[in-house]
């Protein structure tokens, strides 16, 4: 019984000791391993690090903007995002408005402006949108986290900015025309073309322009003309032969051609017939270009519906280039009797004389006969594309715009995918939005 009891003490005495033994023995390879695997952690990171920053460096030698990252069917914004970098003339207009805490959406799009075309010092491949989505929110906007069309999303941006930046005013003075075409315009020009005037201090938009809206009666002469706004101008298909390609000069001048409309009520018929009833007459309609924006956006109308309400997407090629002239589609009044000649509405001042019409098959051919220089307001540059893939009721958005630096290259933009493509590439895409800016006034064609 006494050696038991003395047995237990000599245990007693020695077991703190071999558990400190024991955890030792245990612990200290695995404080080493932590150790170890903690080092091994942020060397990795530090050489990730590395690599992302010679990564971003190299893509911004490259002219290549950073992607943006799909917060969930947010293509259609970054598409548009993307698409708006590469017009220089609405960046510009944006970073020309002093930041101000109500101009959240303005402020948004000014900061990520700049990190899509690699000017804020950020090195990130990859940035995010959310802040436009929040300020779109905050403007009462829902739904932005959900598929959208990506024109009618155009038009949210659009409208939201008008309300931060402009206030609409009837000014004396028209945006369509300068004072030197008040006397020859006279009687034409009516109170719709001022409703569309902004104060000096808020310029107007790069995008926004105003469409000419002429009726004609065909009985009598009477002419009346409407100008109206535009940011877009959507462009139907026309219905050719398969074997006949479409062009957007075809989609133009489809959009421009004269219309008859019956049952037009003509104050100038119901006056000579001296009747107290209107009379109904039959009218020519044609809408043509009576001020040019700086920035033109053609949206090519893809969704058709059919009678018993179903809808079909129009996959059809719409051939494109890189340079194009809308002269042909311009409004000008009536000829002058004496020297037959008619005068361009013009908002830059230019004191411009055209012949009457422009006749031939090949309005919109810029050279004939090899390059030559041409100078134009009416030219226009080829700044993104924005491609709809998918059927009617889904599919993603890409955008091909041009590249940061300046060049003649393009780059592909898939949300976070961001490469280097040919211009051919570019020009044979089934484009849905085309994003056109006022070329320099010499450009070699």
């Amino acid at each position: 019984m006494e050696r038991k009891r003395l047995l237990y003490r000599t245990v007693g005495r020695d077991f703190p000791k071999k558990i400190f033994f024991v955890i030792g023995f245990i612990g200290l390879p695995i404080l080493f391993g932590l150790s170890a695997y903690f080092w091994l952690y942020l060397k990795h990171n530090n050489t990730k690090k590395r690599k992302l920053t010679a990564s971003s460096s190299q893509r911004v030698k490259k002219g290549l903007p950073p992607g943006l990252i799909n917060l969930g069917n947010t293509c259609f914004i970054n598409c548009l995002l993307q698409a708006f970098s590469a017009v220089k003339h609405f960046c510009t207009w944006i970073e020309d408005f002093d930041d101000d805490d109500d101009k959240i959406l303005l402020s948004s799009l000014k900061h990520i402006l700049k990190v899509l075309n690699n000017k804020n010092g950020i090195d990130k491949d990859i940035f995010s949108a959310s802040d436009i989505i929040e300020s779109l929110n905050a403007h009462g906007w829902t739904g932005t986290m959900q598929q959208q069309d990506v024109h009618e999303f155009f038009q949210v941006i659009s409208s939201t900015l008008e309300d931060e930046l402009t206030t609409l005013t009837c000014d004396e003075h028209s945006l369509l025309v300068e004072d030197n075409y008040a006397k020859k315009l006279k009687g034409i020009v009516n109170r719709a073309c001022r409703e569309i005037s902004a104060t000096p201090s808020l310029p107007v938009s790069p995008f926004k322009g105003a469409l000419a809206n002429k009726m004609v009666c065909l009985s009598c002469g009477y002419q009346s003309v409407r100008f109206d706004p535009f940011e877009t101008i959507s462009l139907r298909i026309p219905r050719l032969s398969t074997l006949i390609a479409s062009s957007l000069e075809s989609c133009l001048a489809e959009f421009t051609k004269n219309e008859l409309v019956d049952d037009v009520n003509c104050p100038c018929c119901t006056k000579l017939r001296g009747s107290l009833i209107p009379v109904k007459s039959r009218f020519s309609k044609q809408l043509t270009f009576a001020k040019l924006p700086k920035c033109l956006c053609f949206h090519i109308q893809r969704s058709h519906f059919l009678q018993n309400g179903s809808s079909f997407k129009n996959k059809q090629f719409v051939r494109f280039s890189e340079l194009i002239d809308v002269a042909p589609c311009r409004y000008r009044t009536a000829p002058n009797k004496k020297s037959n000649e008619s005068f361009l509405v013009d908002s830059h001042g230019n004191d411009e004389k055209l012949c009457t019409l422009l006749g031939g098959s090949n309005m919109f051919n810029l050279s004939q006969s090899g390059p030559k220089l041409v100078y134009s307001s009416s030219l226009y540059r080829l700044q993104s594309v924005i491609v709809h893939i998918g059927e009617v009721h889904r599919g993603h958005f890409i955008t091909y715009r041009r590249a940061v630096r300046a060049g003649d290259d393009w780059v592909f933009s898939s949300d976070e995918c961001i490469k280097l493509v040919s211009k051919q590439t570019v020009l044979s895409s089934n484009a849905y939005l085309l994003f056109y800016e006022r070329a320099d006034e010499h450009v070699l064609c």
